[in-house]
């Protein structure tokens, strides 16, 4: 991002966020500040106007994927809390673990070997979902395998 004598250049930040907060980012900058409560994201201005100032480890970013898609997509869900990102199989019930720091392909599945940081993740995914209401996939008694 550039923008003189607001941003300062050369920074690198290690705070992750997710596409979704553009659009409240945008409205921040533009002063805009009544949005509508069904917006998802939120504002990450002051990522940028004050690099260092948010600790990433406290800020839980969250997918629920509740169908299939045409780019062969299963229906997942996951939370990411810091280097850590947990994926739950919707279809399967499985869930998988992975250290993003040091696993950025996703290959080695920790959740054998770290259950309890399995299941505090996966406890804030439940209650992220629940907070929401979040439609999820049903069984379709028609299905013939």
């Amino acid at each position: 991002m550039s923008w003189q004598g607001k941003v300062p250049s050369g920074i690198i930040s290690e705070t992750y966020f997710s596409s979704i907060d553009y659009f409240p980012t945008l409205c921040e900058l533009a002063g805009i500040k009544n949005l509508p409560a069904d917006v998802d994201g939120k504002s990450v201005l002051s990522l940028f106007l004050q690099p260092g100032s948010q600790n990433p480890e406290a800020t839980p970013v969250y997918w629920h994927y509740p169908h299939f898609s045409n780019q062969l997509g299963r229906p997942a869900g996951a939370v990411r809390v810091g280097d850590y990102k947990l994926v739950e199989s919707y279809e399967t019930g499985e869930l998988e673990l992975y250290d993003l720091e040091n696993d950025i392909s996703e290959s080695k599945d920790l959740s054998m070997t770290m259950k309890q940081k399995t299941q505090e993740l996966y406890k804030l995914l439940v209650q992220w979902r629940k907070s929401l209401n979040a439609n999820m996939p049903v069984s379709n008694p028609d299905f013939k395998k």
